[in-house]
């Protein structure tokens, strides 16, 4: 194996780690901007979202998304299997 295939190895391991953290660090509760950022979508469309699925709650001035009733509602999406 080549010193540029070790690096290569090198980065990818990082990067799986990385992730598999970013995924075992699950909070119940996120912001906006935190929320459209873990379900890949932009914050305006998360934040419409959030507030259709009811999962929405004012903390003083903050605004915090239940994950657990967010996902739920998520689900409704789910593109059946042909």
């Amino acid at each position: 194996m080549s010193l540029a295939d070790k690096i290569i190895m090198l980065k990818y391991t990082v990067r799986r780690e990385n992730m598999s953290e970013k995924f075992q660090e699950k909070k119940r509760f996120v912001r906006y901007k935190e929320g459209a950022r873990l379900y890949g979508l932009c914050q305006s469309t998360f934040e419409k979202r959030a507030k259709e699925a009811g999962a929405t709650y004012k903390v003083g001035k903050a605004v915090i998304v239940d994950c657990e009733i967010f996902e739920k509602y998520l689900e409704s999406f789910r593109i059946p299997a042909e």
